[in-house]
């Protein structure tokens, strides 16, 4: 990863999209860190600094709805859900 390269979580449960948009992003010159379920999510989140948030909203473990409070709450990154 480029010190530059902008980070985004990527949490989607299904592998097949999350790979997908993942590749494309990447392609693009991001780094993305892709995740399966809003437990994962907030881990994530709190190990790093992201430049923005692709959420799904039903998740397995913490619903969508869930994990974006978490991150409003400590937070302004965007979220694209």
């Amino acid at each position: 990863m480029a010190s530059d390269a902008k980070k985004i979580l990527l949490v989607e449960d299904e592998k097949a999209i999350r790979d997908a948009v993942a590749a494309y992003l990447e392609r693009e010159g991001y780094w993305v860190v892709g995740v399966g379920d809003g437990q994962s999510a907030i881990e994530e989140f709190e190990k790093h600094q992201f430049n923005l948030v692709v959420l799904d909203l039903m998740l397995p473990k913490i619903p969508g709805e869930r994990v974006c409070r978490t991150i409003r709450d400590t937070s302004d990154v965007p979220i694209i859900m």
